[in-house]
């Protein structure tokens, strides 16, 4: 229940509310010690009795009171009022970034330098050890004068260095199989349960970047699964936008690379990157109009002129090797070229092709693909087919997939023989090995329903759903964990949906009469009962 004006809790006085998440309500009151003005969350009652989710609330309070950075909320304070848990920041004047981007467009120099003060917020919470693993629009604020504050780490985590790993070491609140964040704005780690770090803020950083410039999300889809198959498998558009500054776009893409290893390392280097796009053409005096129109390589400095130099080297050698192969007969000179084709060519494309694929930006320097179309030798010999796949790679892959069904065994005898904490780690061991493979989710979210972690057992049936659309034990034991949670009304919508896809699931008829009931559909319920006996007949 809201509290309503005028409500202590300790010296704090209660007054608007500002706003509500999944977990508190959060509400403009007043420090009655100072006289003055405080935001002040508080977790919902029913919540408080739960040892994860007050364990997970004050975890928010410790990470943030960790960090004294501009472009994250200051911590003031934390307490507890009989049954309440509530938490003190300051009071930022001004409104979520979800509110700037749905008034329209922004300006590109408008998302630079909101780009920018995020890139710097995430650098100093990441140095600090804390990595905030559910940033979203809703989650960042923009003040009236344009200053950025990263505010809700109620599901950071302290990520513990070697040399702070001991064993009086504080226990991590989210152990690696755990899936926590917010679908649309997670990275495919964080879809598969497999441990995040700081790249995982870089990507749903990424996602909104790519949501400011474009002004539509990166991975869309019509309902969640459909998101989570996006996020794991599908590429962003193309940003094409005019008047975005040379490389930005580059940037975004890198940030969402599926593969951690291939994202910035750091967000220290993804800020530099960012701030790379205005102050060099500053320095170097190019007019703005300028360098759009000649696509100018002065913004990326002595790094693109490296390149270019480079480049230029490879085709010089090149041609030299052509000039001496074509000195011999016409015949000879064609049996060289065919002999050591694959060999000049490796100098001259592989270097264009990570310039124009994957520049690396990690480095802090960005080259966009039309320096890499005027670096290309003119030309040059088509690179040699890919050689099929040779006996030891088919048999990595054969062997990978020998592993996978192994582990997955493994993993679905652990389930029944109730081991469910063996089975959570072995189901992310599989998944580990084979991220789209549905039923491995299927088979560890009923092992967190077992263990009745309802949050986790609901996203990996959503994934599954996401990877395999048709798969009806994933929509039916979705609807379990929906009736657990006495969501009767998603429940009833999943049980449907099984049912469609395989009506002889009599397990299923049993738990949609419990919905039914719940919902006050007696009659639905009893004509389910019925259906349920004849099928276990």
């Amino acid at each position: 229940m809201p509290l309503a004006p005028g409500t202590r809790l300790g010296p704090y006085e209660i007054g608007a509310p500002i706003g509500a998440g999944g977990m508190g309500e959060v509400y403009r009151a007043t420090d009655s010690r100072l006289g003055r003005q405080i935001a002040l969350k508080v977790l919902p009652k029913e919540f408080s009795r739960d040892e994860t989710l007050r364990s997970r609330f004050v975890q928010e309070a410790k990470a943030a009171s960790a960090l004294n950075h501009p472009n994250v909320v200051s911590i003031h304070d934390v307490g507890q009022v009989d049954e309440v848990f509530y938490i003190v920041s300051e009071l930022v004047d001004g409104e979520s970034l979800r509110q700037v981007i749905t008034r329209g467009r922004l300006a590109p120099n408008r998302i630079v330098d909101l780009a920018t003060q995020m890139a710097d917020g995430l650098a100093a919470a990441h140095a600090a050890g804390i990595v905030h693993r559910d940033l979203k629009p809703e989650n960042i604020l923009v003040t009236r004068s344009g200053h950025v504050k990263i505010i809700d780490f109620g599901i950071a985590k302290q990520v513990l260095t070697a040399s702070a790993q001991s064993a009086d070491a504080p226990h991590t609140l989210t152990m690696p199989g755990t899936v926590v964040g917010t679908v649309g704005y997670m990275s495919p780690e964080q879809i598969c349960g497999q441990q995040a770090d700081s790249r995982t803020d870089i990507f749903s950083l990424g996602i909104i970047l790519f949501e400011m410039t474009a002004g539509r999300t990166a991975f869309a889809g019509a309902t969640i699964p459909e998101i989570v198959s996006a996020t794991l498998k599908d590429d962003p558009p193309e940003l094409q936008v005019e008047g975005l500054p040379p490389g930005l776009a580059l940037i975004i893409r890198r940030c969402l690379e599926k593969d951690p290893k291939e994202r910035f390392q750091s967000a220290s280097d993804l800020a530099f990157a960012i701030r790379n796009l205005t102050a060099i053409p500053a320095k170097t005096g190019v007019k703005p109009a300028a360098l759009r129109e000649k696509k100018s390589l002065a913004w990326v400095g002595w790094v693109a002129a490296a390149v270019v130099l480079l480049a230029a080297a490879a085709w010089w050698m090149l041609r030299s090797n052509a000039a001496r192969l074509t000195e011999s007969t016409p015949a000879k000179a064609q049996a060289k070229q065919a002999a050591v084709a694959p060999i000049p060519a490796a100098p001259t494309t592989a270097p264009a092709e990570r310039v124009t694929e994957k520049p690396a930006l990690s480095t802090r320097a960005a080259v966009p693909r039309a320096v890499a179309a005027k670096v290309q030798p003119p030309h040059t010999p088509p690179a040699p087919a890919a050689p099929p796949p040779t006996t030891v790679e088919a048999g990595r892959s054969t062997a990978k997939g020998g592993q996978f069904a192994k582990t997955l065994a493994r993993a679905q005898q652990a389930n029944q023989d109730g081991d469910y904490d063996a089975a959570t780690t072995l189901f992310t061991a599989a998944i580990r090995l084979k991220p789209d493979a549905a039923l491995a989710y299927v088979g560890r979210g009923r092992a967190w329903l077992r263990l009745k972690k309802f949050d986790m057992a609901l996203r990996d049936f959503t994934v599954a759903i996401g990877l395999k659309p048709d798969l009806a034990p994933a929509y039916a034991e979705r609807g379990r964990v929906h009736n657990q949670l006495g969501e009767y009304r998603p429940a009833l919508d999943d049980f449907n949906q099984a049912l469609r896809l395989n009506p002889e699931l009599g397990s299923v008829y049993q738990a949609r009469a419990v919905a039914k009931s719940n919902l006050g559909d007696s009659a639905g319920a009893a004509e389910d009962r019925k259906l349920a006996e004849q099928h276990s007949k």
